[in-house]
């Protein structure tokens, strides 16, 4: 168990932290078994601001990891699983603003 309570799931020798995400990657898999989608990446860090230092201290980097990339006909998809109370943290809201800034894309939150 995690801090909001979610079971680990264990799908393709692949670990997600929720019922909730191993069945949207199921989901996933059959779209793109269909090829429907392409290209479906699984927790793929993105750099919101690099590492850097100041007056020789060094702050480390800001980093966001989603839990699902794939392309379809309109496009990128970045896609995080989240619980109502996952969704309404602080730090991932301030990381998804950070992160449509400096990708262009929106994040997609499947609840």
């Amino acid at each position: 168990m995690n801090k909001y309570r979610n079971k680990k799931v264990v799908i393709d020798n692949i670990l997600f932290d929720s019922k909730k995400e191993a069945n949207y990657y199921i989901y996933l898999k059959m779209l793109e078994d269909a090829g429907k989608i392409v290209d479906l990446e699984l927790q793929r860090k993105f750099v919101l601001q690099p590492t850097f230092k100041l007056n020789e201290k060094t702050y480390r980097a800001i980093t966001y990891i989603a839990d699902f990339i794939y392309k379809d006909d309109k496009g990128v998809h970045v896609v995080d699983v989240k619980s109502e109370a996952t969704r309404k943290d602080k730090v991932y809201r301030l990381k998804k603003k950070m992160f449509a800034y400096k990708y262009h894309i929106e994040i997609e939150e499947v609840i």
